[in-house]
């Protein structure tokens, strides 16, 4: 680790309503950390931020759709494709600019964490942090990279289809999905799982981030639509009203969720995706003590099932304590 401020980057096109508050979040969290956006001229608007254009970095990216890429998937070409690109897009600007290491951050991800502190939990020496198990699966949200284990990556992605053993795997997976017609298909995941799972990443140290449930309770949320974490012991959360999916409890600039036992186990970060990016703005303004427009935001945003189970839930409780009442 080249010092002890860390680099954030950012990659996304647009200007989607929830990218200003991801990015305020990093900037709070992080006070005196580097955070870079690679975008476009519409989301060039934050000035507590770097901003790049993605057309400045598109050398290498440019190569890999030209020469390797296979478009594999009943995603838009313009999509899928954008997924790859961005790991070609992030490697030719920390080359240019020299950066040893960098935390890759999805554009729908908000910090709870000084990553400075959150670094300093794991081997000064790695050269990865963040979910990559054994069976596979691949969790992008925030991962730590030092630029040659980058690179290994995407060279490992360029090689995928031109091995033979690579390419007949993706194949298959991808006739797979046409055959059932499963939605999706080969995206960049299924190459930079296999990639852990290959010869060529043993020679560096990864740590995964997931490990610092069982000793710390402590960990990013990969993604709040769902009540399962990466943890590999599986264990599920308990599901919030006023959330897309886990009940994230926000206390004193820290925030929790809560296991089915009732075990608390602090989040880094929480992953919006999908359709949850509309609350992205509502934990924001809760973890900024903004309630009222907290509240307005539960009036605006939440989805007509959610309130009429919130209804009942309160009905409920009222039901009972009138009857209690009633008893005595």
């Amino acid at each position: 680790m080249s010092n002890g401020n860390q680099v954030l980057i950012f990659v996304h096109k647009g200007n989607s309503g929830y990218l200003k508050y991801v990015l305020t979040q990093a900037r709070v969290t992080n006070p005196q950390a580097r955070i870079i956006l690679i975008g476009d001229n519409s989301n060039n608007c934050y000035d507590f931020i770097e901003h790049h254009n993605i057309s400045d970095y598109s050398g290498l990216s440019d190569n890999f759709e030209q020469n390797y890429y296979i478009h594999m998937s009943h995603h838009r070409y313009e999509y899928e494709a954008f997924c790859y690109f961005r790991w070609y897009v992030i490697a030719e600007y920390i080359q240019k600019e020299e950066i040893e290491n960098f935390w890759y951050m999805d554009s729908d991800v908000l910090l709870f964490t000084n990553l400075s502190d959150y670094r300093k939990r794991f081997s000064i020496n790695c050269d990865f942090i963040g979910h990559s198990q054994v069976i596979g699966s691949f969790n992008p949200s925030i991962n730590y990279y030092v630029r040659d284990f980058l690179f290994k990556m995407i060279g490992y992605i360029d090689n995928s289809y031109k091995n033979n053993d690579i390419l007949s795997k993706l194949e298959s997976q991808w006739n797979h999905f046409k055959k059932y017609d499963i939605p999706g298909g080969v995206c960049d995941m299924t190459q930079i799982g296999m990639f852990f799972n290959s010869e060529e990443s043993i020679q560096y140290e990864c740590e995964d981030a997931y490990a610092l449930h069982r000793n710390h309770n402590f960990v990013p949320d990969g993604q709040i639509n769902i009540k399962e974490n990466y943890t590999s012991a599986g264990e599920c959360y308990q599901l919030g009203i006023l959330s897309p999916g886990k009940k994230l409890i926000i206390r004193n600039k820290d925030a929790y969720g809560l296991l089915a036992d009732g075990t608390k186990i602090q989040f880094v970060s929480s992953h919006f995706q999908g359709r949850a990016k509309d609350y992205i703005r509502r934990f924001y303004y809760l973890y900024q003590k903004k309630i009222f427009l907290f509240v307005l935001d539960i009036v605006v945003l939440l989805p007509v099932e959610r309130i009429s189970r919130f209804i009942l839930k309160v009905f409920k409780k009222m039901r009972k304590l009138i009857f209690k009442k009633s008893v005595l």
